[in-house]
């Protein structure tokens, strides 16, 4: 029998959701503050010639439009109901 000694990490969830900032930008950072022009053309090169790149992007924003279409978002959500009748048990 196999036995690992890993033990999951503990999670500390907030006590509260915030929505972000909704600017359309996931990227965790601008590839221009680089500011290295071969950087730059090198990616404007890629993202013009590779068509995988224009497939993947594509799905991507279907995808995007797909859950904006059905109501999907991007932030928890909790719904509850509480009904009473007034009788006693």
């Amino acid at each position: 029998m196999l036995k690992s000694d890993y033990r999951a990490p503990e999670v500390n969830y907030p006590i509260n959701w915030t929505k972000g900032d909704v600017d359309g930008n996931t990227s965790p950072f601008d590839w221009e503050e680089f500011n290295d022009p071969n950087l730059d053309n090198w990616l404007h090169s890629v993202m013009t010639s590779n068509n995988d790149i224009a497939i993947a992007a594509l799905r991507i924003h279907r995808a995007q439009l797909d859950a904006e279409r059905t109501g999907i978002t991007n932030t928890p959500a909790l719904k509850a109901a509480l009904s009473m009748d007034g009788k006693n048990s």
